[in-house]
């Protein structure tokens, strides 16, 4: 899972579901201008391309404290159903399947936005921040760089 800035991924919001002609790489290389511990990760993207680690933009992504220390994954991106998953079952299961979910940040526990999309299949998540992170990746609750990435917290809870 990776937590970035909202307006990095706009292009992938356009479908309400469905692949959104986005690929998607996260990767657990560190960017050149980030500390070793820092939690900061690539995140590679690009709209209809074959590759986005040829053709695409990179940005850094804050990655989570949770799961693998390293990992490269890379696939389509495709928006979860309902989106903040608050309360309901996910809708879009089937185009979750071996996919990269994308989810914004929210109310519900980023934890658990992660497990519901490992659950439908999902190889990655990307959870686009709601504005409550600065530019330099402080998120409270959240994470920040200097605590090595995302909690499962978010800071409304």
């Amino acid at each position: 899972a990776a937590l970035c800035p909202s307006g990095a991924l706009t292009q992938a919001r356009r479908p309400a579901s469905g692949p959104s002609g986005v690929k998607v790489l996260i990767d657990s290389k560190k960017p050149r201008t980030a500390k070793p511990d820092s939690g900061l990760h690539t995140l590679e993207f690009c709209l209809n391309c074959p590759d986005p680690h040829l053709e695409g933009t990179q940005t850094m992504a804050l990655g989570a404290v949770h799961g693998p220390t390293e990992y490269r994954v890379s696939g389509d991106l495709v928006m979860m159903v309902p989106n903040d998953i608050a309360g309901a079952r996910l809708l879009n299961v089937e185009e979750l399947v071996g996919r990269v979910a994308l989810v914004d940040r929210g109310v519900v526990p980023l934890v658990d936005k992660v497990l519901a999309a490992q659950k439908a299949g999902a190889i990655g998540v990307v959870i686009a921040d709601d504005g409550n992170c600065t530019d330099l990746y402080e998120c409270g609750r959240v994470g920040s760089p200097k605590h090595g990435g995302v909690s499962g917290r978010d800071p409304r809870q």
